[in-house]
């Protein structure tokens, strides 16, 4: 009879779901109102804890809200701040841009003072020789074509690093747009690999079932005379090739694989022999032998390019299975 029922109430503090969170509340009240035959030994305010529990729903509110308001009033604050240094930044260019202006202006009239002040000079010294005299004209005139060139390279520079700017900005959004079409294709690229790795996976599991079936004719044809098995060896290759075309009506063994030749196509079916997954070789090779042992089949397969990839699979594979097979492949084709 001391027995005592805990009830765990769990609200949110999101203001989206205040109707859910209240719900749960009286839930939790009506449930604290039921009670045992037993008679309690302590009794719960639970109208003061359930004021407790909204002041601190009410609580955490206000503070998602205050993290809320102090997270946008931060964004904000960020980009008044790079909007400032934006601006400080031009005002510091034109600031430079003025002051180089000015200097040069200055120098320009110093120039233009001092010239001036030999000029007097020159005027106030008749007994000077007339030479000097265009010396001193041309001397003026060299300077002030400096004065005009050094000014004129101001501005000339001035407009240099004005095209700079708008070059570095088109820079930027060509290369922005290249990652844009480079991330499309890095997608397209993914896709692409999925269907591939699905269609592959379609023709392992086509491949395999092909092969049981293979095995399952090859052994009801193991217990038939000699002439009846699809690999023979050397030696009966003529009575097999002579005799294979009644049998191949009359049991029908070739069907799963015209099937699957039909379905896939030769060329799949030849460049899953270079797989390196010993199991899918051995499959597809079980097929192509198949294949080799119809005569109708063993010029679209020597066409194809099936003997030389046979052979170079009898040459670099150490596979008992695999080598006794494409021999027999190998000697189906070279009957033709």
């Amino acid at each position: 009879g001391t027995a005592r029922t805990s009830l765990v109430v769990t609200i949110g503090p999101s203001p989206r779901h205040r109707g859910e969170t209240t719900s749960t509340i009286m839930f939790g009240q009506r449930a604290m109102k039921v009670q045992n035959m037993v008679k309690l030994k302590e009794e719960f305010d639970y109208k003061s804890l359930c004021r407790r529990l909204d002041i601190e729903l009410d609580k955490l509110i206000a503070e998602n809200e205050r993290q809320r308001k102090y997270f946008d009033d931060e964004i904000e604050r960020i980009t008044a701040e790079a909007q400032y240094r934006v601006a400080e930044a031009e005002k510091e260019c034109k600031v430079s841009l003025e002051n180089e202006k000015m200097k040069y202006h200055q120098e320009y009239l110093d120039s233009i003072k001092i010239l001036e002040e030999k000029w007097k000079v020159h005027q106030q010294s008749p007994k000077k020789q007339i030479k000097e005299e265009s010396t001193s004209n041309g001397d003026v005139q060299d300077l002030l074509q400096n004065e005009k060139m050094l000014r004129q390279s101001a501005e000339d520079e001035s407009n240099d690093l004005k095209n700079q700017l708008s070059h570095w900005k088109k820079m930027e959004a060509t290369a922005t747009a290249e990652v844009v079409r480079l991330r499309r294709m890095l997608d397209t690229e993914a896709s692409q690999k999925d269907k591939l790795e699905e269609e592959i996976a379609v023709l392992k599991s086509q491949l395999m079932q092909l092969s049981l079936d293979a095995d399952e004719t090859r052994m009801s044809l193991d217990t038939g005379d000699g002439p009846g098995k699809i690999f023979p060896g050397l030696d009966s290759l003529m009575s097999h090739s002579r005799n294979s075309q009644p049998r191949e009506q009359s049991n029908g063994p070739k069907a799963p694989v015209a099937k699957l030749f039909e379905q896939v196509g030769l060329q799949k079916i030849l460049s899953l022999l270079e797989s390196e997954e010993p199991d899918v070789r051995v499959h597809a090779v079980k097929v192509v032998a198949n294949l080799a042992a119809e005569e109708a089949n063993q010029e679209k397969i020597v066409e194809a390019g099936g003997l030389t990839s046979l052979l170079m699979l009898l040459r670099s594979s150490e596979d008992e299975t695999i080598r006794r097979v494409a021999a027999g492949a190998i000697a189906n084709l070279a009957m033709n």
